[in-house]
């Protein structure tokens, strides 16, 4: 079911179904059925469609499928595949490093990024609960380690070291 306009972008572009440059792109609100363990339940979610003055026909655009998916996973209290990625992101990790950091396999965290699966609760508050931790554990320390350990003079040496004079233009330039 689809309803009211949310927004019309006025551009027209080809219609896939008659071909002639007469559709239009808009933001619609629209309600369907998520079946719940047996039981159906009326989720709601702003889905972008295409109108076509020519044919009289209305369908969804790109983004519809990923819009339901995301009014799903709010329903279910779990974490979109666009927040699943962002976290992952935040915390600068691969998609290999997040599964290895998780425990979880590489495989379902594509799925769940990709939006072809989502995850059950239990593995959706495995993933807060590193957002929490990593976010709430002090930075590390960075000190230097070195595999041998510099000679006094070594350093000191270091300390004292300066450019010759004609090299003085290019450290001045960079």
């Amino acid at each position: 079911m689809v309803g009211n306009h949310s927004e019309t972008h006025d551009a027209l572009e080809d219609c896939l179904l008659c071909g002639n440059k007469t559709a239009k792109r808009s933001v619609q609100t629209q309600q369907f059925a998520y079946n719940e363990n047996g039981e159906e339940v009326l989720l709601v979610a702003d889905i972008p469609v295409v109108s076509c003055s020519a044919c009289g026909e209305v369908y969804t655009a790109e983004g519809a499928e990923e819009a339901q998916h995301d009014a799903v996973c709010r329903y279910l209290k779990r974490l979109t595949p666009s927040e699943i990625r962002a976290l992952r992101q935040r915390l600068g990790m691969s998609q290999a490093k997040f599964a290895e950091a998780t425990r979880i396999g590489v495989a379902s965290i594509k799925r769940w990024e990709g939006g072809n699966l989502i995850q059950n609760a239990s593995l959706d508050a495995r993933l807060r609960s590193l957002e929490k931790d990593l976010s709430t554990r002090p930075a590390p320390q960075l000190t230097p380690r070195f595999r041998t350990e510099f000679r006094q003079e070594t350093l000191e040496a270091a300390r004292r070291f300066r450019l010759r004079p004609e090299f003085g233009a290019y450290a001045e330039a960079a």
